[in-house]
């Protein structure tokens, strides 16, 4: 068996355990900044959007809805909102990468945009059930810039060792 066909085997092992460290790295990061800025680390959609590369469209979005009820279920309480994000980037990161060619510099563009379309839909869906207060200039100041810019650093820090786990050439 070629290292290549193996992917889809440990893929959902990495996922799960990239979902559990950007948990971890959350709350850490919730407790260092003192509620003051909420930053989110999102390792785990930059390894879904890596693994996109290899894995069928189909495997990829049921992982990405496995992987998001369990997100949901551990980390908010209320099914339904990465279960529904995260299948959402993976389809949108198909259609992308059909007219895009991946290089670094693509992939950076891509995280940007995905990280923004997550953070924005999560507040969305939270204003719109009211699990959360909704100012959209303290979320741009305090979420989504500084979650841009760990996500940014994440990217350049951990390109390589994602591109030699999920992509093979």
């Amino acid at each position: 068996m070629s290292r290549a066909s193996t992917i889809k085997y440990y893929a959902p092992f990495t996922f799960f355990l990239l979902m559990l460290l950007d948990g971890q790295m959350t709350r850490a990061l919730d407790s260092i900044f003192h509620q003051n800025f909420f930053i989110h680390p999102h390792t785990l959609m930059l390894a879904l959007v890596l693994a996109t590369f290899q894995l069928s469209r189909r495997y990829m979005l049921i992982t990405a809805t496995i992987i998001g009820v369990l997100m949901d279920s551990y980390y908010i309480g209320i099914i339904g909102i990465y279960a529904l994000c995260l299948p959402l980037i993976v389809l949108l990161c198909y259609q992308i990468f059909q007219y895009v060619h991946p290089n670094a510099f693509t992939l950076l563009l891509a995280v940007i945009i995905f990280v923004t379309v997550l953070e924005t839909s999560l507040l969305l869906v939270q204003g719109v059930f009211s699990l959360a207060d909704v100012n959209f200039v303290n979320f741009i100041t305090q979420t989504l810039g500084p979650t841009l810019l760990l996500n940014i650093a994440l990217f350049l820090i951990l390109i390589i060792p994602f591109k030699k786990l999920f992509i093979f050439k």
